[in-house]
């Protein structure tokens, strides 16, 4: 049985990424080409060692890209994520792909489950969106999830190499044309919360 989120959280002051996740990301992940998908599964493999039957938790999961792949390899597979739409998206993927990935909705900001894996993996900076507190939880209760292997393999943005290079306004045609005819052209601002840098 899924495990929904908590009343409790349902019931917390909106945080950016709320509204950023769940309406306008959807777009974006959808770009992301199986080929793309493949190679980061394959360094992912690489960098972990982790065998075919080993059990992954994937944390943040989206639409399931990388625990699909990691499932047609012989992995054991448990996605998470807060957002009900994507998991919908990942569970028809998955049937139509023909492999078994358990998608269960819960915050990762409140992974109250007691189930051990021998690989997490928290993929396409999907870490850091909340403050330091928060984030120093939720890493702590990803090693929880982990068994004697301790692996753990976590996507991040370099931070200062952004801050140092940042550049107000940019195009990215190679992605965005797929969803508009129009030319794009993004505005970019750093934004001070949690000593977070995003993009809008």
């Amino acid at each position: 049985m899924d495990e929904q989120l908590s009343t409790a959280n349902r019931q917390q002051t909106r945080h950016w990424t709320d509204d950023f996740f769940e309406a306008q990301f959807g777009t974006v992940m959808a770009t992301r080409s199986p080929e793309m998908t493949r190679k980061q599964v394959d360094l992912i493999v690489e960098k972990t060692g982790i065998r075919p039957g080993a059990s992954v938790l994937d944390v943040c999961c989206g639409s399931g890209r990388h625990a699909i792949e990691l499932a047609k390899r012989g992995y054991r597979v448990v996605g998470i994520d807060r957002f009900g739409n994507y998991l919908d998206e990942a569970r028809k993927q998955a049937a139509s792909e023909g492999v078994r990935v358990e998608f269960i909705q819960i915050d990762v900001r409140e992974l109250a489950f007691d189930r051990q894996f021998d690989l997490v993996i928290n993929v396409w900076t999907s870490f850091g969106f909340f403050n330091d507190e928060t984030n120093a939880s939720i890493m702590a209760s990803l090693s929880d999830r982990l068994v004697d292997s301790r692996k753990l393999f976590v996507e991040l943005v370099n931070r200062d190499w952004i801050v140092k290079n940042f550049q107000p306004r940019g195009w990215w045609p190679a992605v965005y044309m797929r969803l508009t005819d129009d030319a794009v052209c993004g505005r970019e601002e750093l934004m001070h919360e949690g000593q977070k840098v995003t993009a809008g």
